[in-house]
């Protein structure tokens, strides 16, 4: 509860002391949209329509998926908030449990100037990484071009650890992903793997700054949470700063769901006058 307060306080700073122009991105692993628990993660339209509230409320200008349902409902999801978006495909074909696969998705109340999806570039890459997705795209916002990346790294699926694989990926991310001209770039996104660890430590390494390192405001298990695996980070040309927003996932008593698995990360960027 303390936490809280001083974060909204820091917040009514930063609206006081530095410019009103702000940009506020949400990270959320949506588990499809299927509503937690479940056993088979498919679109419930139910969850879809409270889903929509809830980023109504939170009142982001970036919104930034994993695990997305298909394109047709990130249509819907768009329309309904009033924003462009950009559909990332996902390698995994999909099964009987995910039917999907792990798509992402990024939309955004503002104009989407260039867009990059490595699984739809011809892109020499190995085919056992990013099976879930990355990509990222080129926003005009209010504090300036920034560039905002999605990224799904492996998870340690069948009881077996994979840091290997999410070193690989993020070896990929560093390098062939492009380089739009922006004064930050965001790169945000369920990493499957914790502070500390070599993957989140090479993203720190290549000029990062984890947004919520001071908050660590956990993200798994939604019932309990006790992890940290969903992040967004940044890099900046000195100008923009950022800060962690406390934000919660509601349970919805009627349906006996939580809207995900995972809490969703926040943060908002600011440009100090």
């Amino acid at each position: 509860m303390r936490l809280l307060l001083l974060q909204l306080i820091m917040l009514t700073f930063v609206a006081q002391v530095y410019s009103q122009d702000t940009v506020t991105v949400l990270s959320h692993n949506v588990l499809a949209f299927s509503g937690y628990p479940n056993e088979i993660f498919e679109v419930d339209p139910k969850i879809l329509s409270k889903a929509v509230a809830f980023y109504r409320e939170v009142d982001m200008d970036i919104l930034v998926i994993q695990e997305s349902p298909p394109e047709d409902i990130i249509q819907i999801l768009a329309d309904s908030l009033g924003f462009n978006y950009f559909f990332l495909e996902g390698k995994h074909p999909g099964d009987k449990v995910y039917p999907y696969g792990f798509p992402g998705s990024i939309l955004t109340r503002y104009p989407v100037e260039a867009t990059f999806d490595l699984n739809q570039e011809e892109v020499d890459v190995a085919d056992a990484l990013f099976k879930r997705h990355l990509g990222t795209v080129q926003i005009k916002s209010p504090i300036g071009m920034i560039q905002v990346t999605s990224a799904h790294l492996c998870s340690n699926w069948g009881g077996e650890f994979r840091e290997s694989i999410r070193l690989g990926e993020l070896d990929v991310l560093f390098t062939d992903l492009p380089v739009f001209e922006s004064s930050a770039h965001v790169i945000a996104g369920d990493f499957n793997c914790q502070p500390g660890s070599k993957p989140y430590e090479k993203v720190v390494n290549s000029g990062f700054t984890d947004t919520h390192l001071d908050a660590d405001y956990p993200t798994i298990p939604v019932r309990d949470p006790n992890k940290r695996i969903d992040y967004i980070f940044y890099q900046s040309d000195g100008d923009i700063r950022a800060m962690a927003v406390p934000v919660n996932i509601p349970y919805y008593d009627d349906l006996g769901l939580y809207l995900s698995d995972h809490i969703p990360c926040m943060t908002q960027f600011y440009v100090r006058d």
